[in-house]
């Protein structure tokens, strides 16, 4: 008889927990491991898009290169930038930490609720979605996949933001509108995107994502260091163990 799924990973919405619920079958996961690796690839693949090391790469191994010219290649920095995240949780929250070595100008965020302690080591201003989409040259997306989230950056979110904004989304896929986002990158509605996650996985190769020089792409990776999979490994191993032994679950999905 099934007791227990353990689920290394932050997110469960893979998971039909209710279902398993009405069985009896005890669910976790493994929250509040991912934050400094989600937050790596999250600058990664922000500089990537912003510095343009890809189409660089393409230039090289396609006999491309044509430095002459005064504005190859150019893109935007990061010095002196408003930069705004969407869920300021463990990712979100890890992802500010990193971005301040930057010198950026100002930090916004929006989350359920003012999180003015967590805000205040990093210097975090409270505002609403519209004003962060709008005002921000930087958007991280850092909330989990909901029936609030999703489809929570759509073609009218597009609309206002600044034409050389660069999206970010290492949270799940399904919380930005994706039809909409291509149109955006197609039309330079935006500058650019960083994607981890997308729908569906894995993303076909002749995808039109994949086609896009102002789409920066990775197979779902936010969480694949080796340090950081070895804890959520450990953590959902104890979890089942926990629950055959008759002990409490550590981190049970609440």
């Amino acid at each position: 008889t099934l007791k227990v799924v353990g689920s290394a990973a932050a997110g469960y919405d893979h998971i039909d927990v209710a279902l398993l619920r009405e069985r009896g079958v005890q669910v976790s996961n493994t929250p509040g491991l991912l934050g400094p690796a989600v937050a790596e690839l999250s600058i990664a693949l922000l500089l990537e898009v912003s510095r343009r090391t890809l189409e660089g790469y393409k230039a090289i191994v396609e006999n491309k290169w044509t430095s002459g010219h005064p504005t190859w290649l150019t893109g935007p920095g990061l010095s002196g930038k408003t930069i705004g995240i969407i869920g300021l949780g463990a990712n979100g929250f890890n992802i500010a930490k990193r971005i301040k070595g930057f010198e950026i100008g100002r930090l916004l965020y929006n989350d359920l609720s003012e999180l003015s302690e967590k805000a205040k080591q990093v210097d975090g201003e409270f505002v609403p979605k519209d004003v962060l989409f709008k005002e921000s040259d930087v958007v991280f997306l850092g909330v989990p996949l909901t029936n609030l989230t999703r489809n929570l950056v759509n073609k009218q979110v597009f609309q206002t933001m600044k034409n050389t904004s660069i999206l970010i989304n290492t949270a799940r896929g399904e919380v930005i509108n994706q039809d909409d986002l291509v149109e955006a990158l197609q039309k330079n509605t935006i500058y650019g995107a960083g994607l981890d996650v997308m729908y569906p996985e894995p993303l076909p190769p002749d995808h039109i994502l994949t086609k896009l020089p102002n789409c920066a792409l990775t197979p779902h990776i936010g969480s694949r260091t080796f340090d950081n999979r070895k804890a959520m490994f450990i953590l959902a191993a104890q979890n089942i163990y926990n629950v055959l032994t008759g002990q409490p679950v550590l981190t049970p999905v609440p």
